[in-house]
């Protein structure tokens, strides 16, 4: 099976952050991501969801 992969607009409504943010945590290597191209990022749900149980606390 393979892996979900969302964009990054539904990466940051999933978050309830900005795309600007969520571009952030990808340049400080705190959200993993697949570079399409330079503009172009796609997040594996797996990813994403291990980020969120991270910074619960």
């Amino acid at each position: 099976m393979s892996p979900i992969l969302l964009k990054t607009k539904e990466v940051a409504e999933y978050l309830k952050i900005s795309d600007q943010q969520v571009r952030r945590l990808v340049d400080k290597k705190e959200l993993p991501c697949i570079r399409i191209s330079p503009r172009v990022l796609r997040f594996r749900k797996e990813d994403v969801e291990e980020f969120i149980s991270g910074r619960e606390i």
